[in-house]
Formats: structure tokens, sequence, C-alpha cells
């Protein structure tokens, strides 16, 4: 049983008392595209065995959440089913199958970029609450074309280096433990810092609370003479303590507000072209005519 006879099987008894079949079978067409392009995935991508599975599992449980819900909350009422849908907008299921493999990307890049230094012996939060936004931002910087070299500011500025250095951006790695029982803030350069002489610099760190962090990496940087240093900091700004940034930096970076739907849509894509350049994510060019089809 191929994906939309599979999806209809499962969804039809529900949508009986509606006398909706055109509704059902355009559900259930649009939620087999979402299944063709999990299909379509390529396993020889290092990522994309496990994210294919999981993808898959997702569709079913999309499916199965549709049936609850229409039994539990629609009552028979035409109307609120078809308000239901309307509100979810055409290629709901497309992009929300796309978002999930865009995100489960991003979060291997960030396990990828952590691993070599075992921060999570630092109990710090592994992943960004929202890594679409997360992209959003590093993704405008990059496109500024401003920043040479980012030194991500570890261990916390290492979860947030992943997509800076997925997008090109060189980086030159240090470490500036707040958790040292000895307290001090004992500072670490893990690679040759040289290389920053004359260029922009981008500080990469999650936070700032009291800006001691900061203020020490600022004063270590600055005696390699760097052109200019910019900050980004990766979590909202009701995290940050502003007030408490040094003085210096040529420019702030803060995650920017939540995004629109339809933003948020065309970072999913911006994602996608940019992955599927490095390295290609799917086996073959898909004929759904969404996102990936398409250049923003």
């Amino acid at each position: 049983m191929n994906y939309k006879n599979r999806i209809k099987s499962t969804l039809r008894p529900i949508f009986i008392p509606f006398n909706k079949e055109h509704l059902l079978d355009k559900i259930a067409n649009e939620i087999a595209r979402a299944g063709i392009l999990v299909d379509a995935l390529d396993n020889r991508h290092p990522d994309i065995s496990q994210i294919k599975v999981e993808a898959k599992l997702k569709l079913d449980k999309t499916v199965n959440h549709l049936r609850d819900y229409i039994l539990q909350s629609m009552d028979g009422n035409k109307e609120l089913l078809d308000k239901y849908f309307e509100a979810k907008g055409e290629d709901y299921y497309i992009y929300d199958i796309l978002e999930f493999i865009i995100d489960k990307i991003i979060m291997s890049k960030i396990v990828n970029y952590t691993s070599k230094y075992d921060c999570f012996k630092y109990n710090v939060p592994p992943f960004p609450d929202d890594r679409i936004l997360y992209f959003s931002s590093v993704r405008q910087i990059m496109d500024e074309g401003v920043v040479e070299i980012g030194v991500p500011i570890g261990p916390e500025g290492f979860i947030y280096a992943a997509l800076f250095n997925t997008f090109g951006l060189p980086m030159r790695d240090i470490i500036i433990d707040e958790y040292d029982p000895k307290g001090g803030r004992p500072y670490r350069e893990l690679d040759d810092l040289n290389y920053i002489k004359g260029k922009n610099v981008l500080f990469i760190e999650d936070d700032v609370i009291t800006g001691k962090t900061l203020e020490r990496a600022y004063l270590e940087i600055s005696k390699y003479y760097p052109k200019s240093i910019y900050l980004y900091l990766g979590l909202p700004k009701d995290h940050q303590h502003l007030d408490n940034i040094p003085k210096g930096f040529k420019k702030i970076y803060i995650q920017p507000s939540p995004l629109l739907d339809e933003q948020r849509r065309k970072e999913v894509c911006r994602a996608l072209h940019l992955f599927n350049g490095i390295n290609r994510i799917f086996k073959e060019r898909t004929k759904l005519k969404v996102c990936i089809e398409k250049k923003f």
C-alpha cells in the first residue's frame, strides 16, 4: 500500500461523518508528498540514516495525532474542520518535515563541533532551543560579509560556533572555564591565534551575565592585534545582562525575535540549500514544487 492509500485508510473512518472525501484526499496527498520527500533522503550522507528513521516515525505520529485531534475536538463540525486545515496553509506538512530534517542536521553539526572538547562535562545546555532561529541569526551575520574569523569562547560558545563553521567561517577556539572550582576563570588557547592579526574577529558566546568572561577574552585576544572585535550572543535578549558587556566591541549581535511562519519557511529553505550544497541530502531532484526548487 502506498503512502497516500495508507494515510487515507487511517483517516477515512473519522472523515465519514463530515462527508469531506475531497478534503481527506487533499490531506492524504500532502502528507504523502512529505513521505516521498523522506524516501528521497540520501543514506550516503553521514547524518541521514538515523534522521530518515526518525522522520518516518514523525510522519506516522502526524497521521495518528491528526486522527486523534479530529476525533476529540471537531465533534462532527464541518466548519471547524475546514478552518483547522485552512489555518495550516499550503504545503504545511512538507515544510513541517523539512524543518524536522534541518533541525536534526543542525543538532548533528553542534554535536560534531562540541564533541572534540567534551563540552558536556560542564553541564552546558547541548542545543539552542530554536535551531531555525539560530540558523537565521548566523546566516544574517554571514550575509553581511564583515567578520573574517570566529573565536568561540568555550565551553558554551562552542555550541553556537557550529553553524558559523558550516558557513565557512574559520575558527580559533579558546576556553574560559567559568566552572573551575578554584575560581579565577582560567584561560586556554586551543588553536594558534596569530592568524587573527589584522582581521575582523567575531566572539561567539551564549550569554553575558557579569561580563567577566568577555572582559578576559577581550583582553587576551587584543594581544594578537585584530582589526576589530564583534560579539555574537546566542541566547535571546531576555537572557542577557547587556549593561555588563565590556566596552570596545565594534558591533553586538543578539538572537533576533521569533520568526513569523513565512520567515521560518524561508530560513528552512536557505538551510536546505546550504546543507545540500555541502553534502548532498537527497538522492535525486524531487518534483515537489516547494522550497527545494526555489532560491532565496
